[in-house]
């Protein structure tokens, strides 16, 4: 589960529950200026990676498209590659 601020980009577990989600531990936590986030869109997902900087950790993640709601994942992966919103 990702949540965003305007400066900074939380990582956390989770897991579903009957129509939502139980979040988790915080599983990490980075500046956003201190990430590279790219995002390829597919057809039934889009791939999100994520590169920070200053570690050298990188991750690969997947967003569905199939469950998205009112385009909420959308929306998100803009504002969460937008590095000029900050």
């Amino acid at each position: 589960m990702l949540a965003l601020t305007a400066d900074r980009l939380y990582v956390f577990s989770g897991q579903p529950r009957g129509t939502g989600w139980k979040i988790g531990d915080q599983l990490g936590a980075w500046s956003r200026d201190d990430l590279r986030i790219a995002t390829e869109r597919g057809k039934v997902s889009t791939k999100i990676t994520i590169d920070v900087v200053s570690t050298g950790e990188h991750y690969e993640l997947e967003a569905t498209r199939a469950l998205q709601r009112s385009g909420f994942t959308d929306v998100f992966l803009a504002e969460l590659t937008d590095s000029g919103a900050r």
